[in-house]
């Protein structure tokens, strides 16, 4: 039972970096 996961950035986190390449890209 030796898998290697790697960990995905909260909900949240994924929200801030749309937010910024979204903004990012309305500019």
């Amino acid at each position: 039972m030796n898998e290697i996961k790697i960990p995905l950035p909260p909900l949240k986190e994924q929200e801030k970096i749309a937010d910024i390449l979204s903004t990012a890209d309305d500019k």
